[in-house]
């Protein structure tokens, strides 16, 4: 989806001052445990499409997500990180600041992996619900060379945000890593097109929107089921 965002290791050579806090809190924030007890991916993933429960706050961070999908054909696009901040945003002050620290580790390189995947699974333990951190670890994950657990984690962000940038760059990379050229393809022509190309972008935001109303009455019909 996202034209030109590669997932490749980015070495960062500044940290910045949320960065820096992030490190401070890392170690006294109750949400982050560094115990090495075991995580089990099969407590989480399934065969079945996944869809979080549609609690207030979720409908409410994806009112807010459709409002920046739906302008990114306006003259006030949004930019990346405008996606990303609501993303890590989306389950308070303290996730997103675990969240950006352990984001920074994985552009730090191989030696702070364990310490990213360490945090990404502790924020999935305390709410499975929330898909950012799913969305960060299968990156992670793909970087690793575990190709098929990578796959199973972004699958299931994809259920629910099939227009997810950095997990359809993710779902390229594993493609492109399989051999699979013609799946590699096609996860390509779900990237945003460019701003020079308004047509297909437009083209883009419709589908995505749509696909989102999709999504609604699907977690609209899960809660009435439960």
């Amino acid at each position: 989806m996202a034209n030109g965002w590669p997932i490749e290791r980015i070495v960062y050579t500044s940290c910045t001052p949320k960065d820096r806090n992030a490190a401070i809190f890392l170690s006294s924030s109750p949400l982050f445990s560094s115990s090495s007890s075991t995580f089990d991916p099969d407590e989480y993933l399934s065969q079945d499409p996944y869809y979080p429960p549609l609690t207030d706050l979720e409908l409410d961070n994806r009112k807010a997500e459709l409002l920046l999908i739906a302008r990114l054909t306006h003259g006030d696009k949004p930019t990346i990180a405008d996606f990303k901040k609501h993303w890590f945003s989306e389950r308070g002050n303290e996730f997103e600041t675990l969240l950006y620290h352990a984001d920074f580790g994985i552009g730090k390189g191989p030696d702070h992996w364990e310490e990213a995947q360490l945090v990404f699974q502790d924020l999935i333990r305390q709410d499975p619900t929330f898909l950012e951190p799913q969305a960060r670890y299968a990156k992670l994950l793909c970087l690793q060379g575990q190709l098929e657990e990578s796959t199973r984690w972004a699958q299931r962000v994809l259920d629910s945000k099939p227009w997810h940038f950095v997990t359809i760059e993710t779902m390229v990379a594993l493609c492109t890593a399989k051999g699979d050229t013609v799946l590699s393809e096609l996860w390509k022509s779900r990237r945003l097109p460019n701003p020079s190309k308004p047509e297909a972008r437009r083209q883009w935001v419709d589908r995505a929107l749509q696909d989102a109303e999709t999504i609604l009455g699907r977690m609209q019909q899960q809660k009435e089921t439960k």
